[in-house]
């Protein structure tokens, strides 16, 4: 049955050429054809620059045609996570990282980690779990999962569990204040009992798209459900701790530090793990990976965690030790995160993989630590507070800031605004988190200079995720720029907005040998002129260069 036949206004004037009734009313106009091709702009544009009402041009087309007019022809704009990975952007830098950087100085002026209460440390770090770790795999993860199933989960969901975490988290800020607690007592329940509620609507999510596959789960699924697990055990432990204990100010050192091995070693590295799976190969352009080999980390990891969580000693050796077996399995299987020579990609500078190079270390370099502290559980409470440091930070934050500003450009289709500004903050953010640790460390000697130090390094870190926020903003912003005909192109200037504007630039690119854009109906809504003149073999600048050349005066002839 034939196809029926539809025009809007961003039809382009190739795509409804191929009607002999539009050609026939199409060749009234000089800039239809370009040399021998139809011309790709769309009708809307292509209308007034010949002063014709653009609603009238397209009905004058479709009734030629005998077709229907539509709004668009674009396909509806797939829903992204950039919205609730801003809110946790928000939340990392103000009741997370901005909120730390203020205890950390308040540390670092006292020279003793006693200046700072253990409430104000707890809900500190419930920010940085829940606001900033767990709302980006919210937001990441259900994208991804809704990609790839054939009936995706409503966005509504994690949107909504965002929203829970946030309000949640706000609750347990306020109940730092002393008068609030004592009227209500219960304010951190019901903090609690809203991550809950988000842990239950983001799992709804996962699973929503998982089943609607109707297919076996892959490889890297059973990551996911893995976390969806610990995601559970987290949330409900989180719940039952906090009704124990009421009318305490603050949880036990002992719930606290259960708390951050579910969520940090249960929930977080699952997610990684899985997502890394599906990610990681692609962005460090890696060979053909022996995939089989990651059940085995799935087992080790998984099984080690929850020897971990049991109350013997020389079981917990084992169970630290299984997990560190498991991440160097898993990062030997990743073929040691090497990459293949590959071609230049316009707006990918290869040097901001170092941080997801940066945070493997940091995974093995934390797990290691983690069995050290299993083997001389003597240490100080310093020393614990450096390895949750080494993977909270230099682990999760790391491997958030390396995979985002590689992931969030293609998510909008819109080039990663300055890779200066990723490698400034990837800086930044590999010194901070070296020396928050070392520093760390070097608390336990009782040196007051390590104190000190330990402000700069929160600084450090909290600039890197400012400059990381300020990279998103803009590069949001120039997806919602269009190109005007009085602007001079750019590397990262659209071609089909700028052959909306300037219709000329179509047969000026033929001329120079450009050939991608002859049989194509329309021009990727993605494609700039930078990956166009990489993809063609040349540099952009010289695209450039060459396309602010005159026009031959044959540009306009119809053929």
């Amino acid at each position: 049955m034939p196809q029926p036949r539809i025009i809007a206004l961003d039809s382009t004037v190739r795509q409804i050429a191929i009607w002999p009734e539009c050609a026939e009313i199409l060749h009234k106009y000089d800039t239809a054809r370009w040399g021998q091709r139809w011309s790709l702009q769309e009708l809307e544009p292509f209308a007034r620059h010949h002063q014709l009402d653009p609603q009238q041009f397209v009905a004058e087309l479709a009734d030629a045609a005998g077709a229907t007019i539509s709004p668009t022809i674009k396909t509806a704009p797939k829903s992204t996570p950039v919205r609730i990975i801003s809110i946790a952007l928000v939340v990392g830098l103000t009741l997370g990282a901005g909120w730390g950087v203020i205890l950390l100085l308040q540390i670092a002026f006292g020279t003793s980690f006693a200046a700072v209460s253990n409430a104000s440390v707890h809900v500190h770090g419930v920010a940085q779990l829940w606001g900033w770790m767990a709302m980006f795999v919210f937001a990441v993860g259900t994208y991804l999962l809704r990609q790839n199933t054939k009936k995706p989960s409503p966005a509504w969901l994690e949107q909504t569990a965002a929203m829970a975490v946030v309000v949640g988290l706000i609750c347990f800020f306020i109940g730092l204040n002393s008068p609030i607690r004592q009227h209500i007592a219960w304010i951190d329940l019901v903090g609690s009992t809203l991550l809950l509620i988000a842990s239950i609507l983001f799992s709804t999510s996962v699973l929503w798209s998982l089943h609607g596959r109707g297919q076996k789960p892959l490889l890297w699924h059973r990551f996911v459900l893995s976390m969806i697990g610990w995601l559970w055990i987290w949330a409900i432990t989180d719940w039952v701790l906090r009704f124990r204990g009421m009318n305490l100010p603050v949880l036990s050192d002992y719930a606290r530090s259960l708390l951050i091995d579910l969520s940090v070693l249960g929930f977080a590295l699952n997610a990684i793990y899985g997502f890394g799976i599906r990610l990681v190969p692609g962005l460090l352009n890696m060979g053909k990976l022996k995939q089989n080999r990651f059940n085995i980390t799935l087992i080790v990891h998984n099984a080690g965690l929850v020897l971990l969580l049991l109350p013997w000693s020389p079981v917990k050796i084992v169970g630290a030790a299984a997990m560190l077996t498991g991440a160097l399995i898993y990062i030997s299987t990743m073929d040691y995160l090497r990459s293949k020579p590959s071609r230049e990609i316009f707006g990918i500078d290869p040097r901001g993989h170092i941080l997801i190079r940066v945070a493997f270390f940091w995974l093995v370099a934390g797990l290691g630590m983690v069995l050290i502290q299993q083997v001389w559980p003597q240490l100080p409470h310093a020393f614990a507070g450096a390895w949750r440091h080494a993977l909270t930070v230099g682990f999760i934050t790391t491997m958030i800031l390396g995979v985002a500003q590689r992931m969030l450009p293609v998510f909008i289709k819109q080039p990663l605004a300055s890779n200066p500004m990723m490698l400034t903050g990837a800086a930044l953010i590999i010194i901070g988190n070296t020396g928050r640790v070392s520093l760390e460390l070097a608390t336990m000697g009782g040196w007051p200079w390590a104190f000190g130090w330990m402000g700069t390094t929160g600084l450090l870190e909290l600039s890197a995720l400012i400059l990381f926020a300020i990279n998103l903003i803009w590069t949001v912003r120039n997806q919602r720029h269009v190109y005007r005909a009085d602007e001079p192109l750019r590397a990262d200037t659209h071609v089909r907005q700028a052959i909306n504007a300037k219709p000329v630039l179509q047969y000026r690119l033929c001329q120079l040998g450009v050939t991608m854009l002859d049989d194509t109906p329309f021009v990727a809504p993605s494609m700039t002129f930078g990956a166009m003149a990489l993809a063609w073999g040349k540099r952009p600048r010289e695209l450039l260069t060459e396309l602010s050349a005159p026009v031959a005066p044959a540009g306009q002839q119809t053929v």
